[in-house]
């Protein structure tokens, strides 16, 4: 879904299917070349996201308070808040459980805080 969203191939299918391809419209510029992704949630589903994230090229940023930040991967990185994570990153997906504390943890406050042209991928349920 990330890559699909990012990359545009919907969109991109869509024309060439019509006969409509632009050749112009297959460019970096809506992420950059070098991309900075987030992943709320780093258990078993988010820190495999997060390592394929890291393989592809990505500089990687977590945000979960239980996360013990001896356990990351290499080339992944703890952010202080949500905030921080949501400000700075042009991808993120999320893979939090459903707890009391997590429920309504995505609002429109936190979307907002998102660079233009960014990508949001919502994996988890109850957010």
């Amino acid at each position: 879904m990330i890559l699909a969203a990012v990359r545009q191939i919907p969109a991109h299918h869509n024309c060439l299917v019509t006969g409509n391809w632009e050749r112009a419209a297959y460019r970096y510029d809506d992420v950059g070349m070098e991309i900075r992704g987030g992943a709320i949630g780093y258990g078993s589903v988010g820190s495999r996201v997060a390592v394929i994230m890291t393989a592809m090229g990505a500089n990687v940023f977590v945000h979960d308070p239980w996360a013990d930040p001896k356990a990351l991967e290499p080339g992944i990185t703890l952010t202080d808040s949500l905030d921080d994570l949501m400000g700075s990153c042009r991808i993120v997906t999320v893979h939090a459980r459903v707890t009391d504390d997590s429920h309504h943890m995505i609002g429109a406050h936190e979307l907002q805080k998102m660079p233009a042209g960014s990508v949001f991928v919502n994996c988890a349920r109850g957010l």
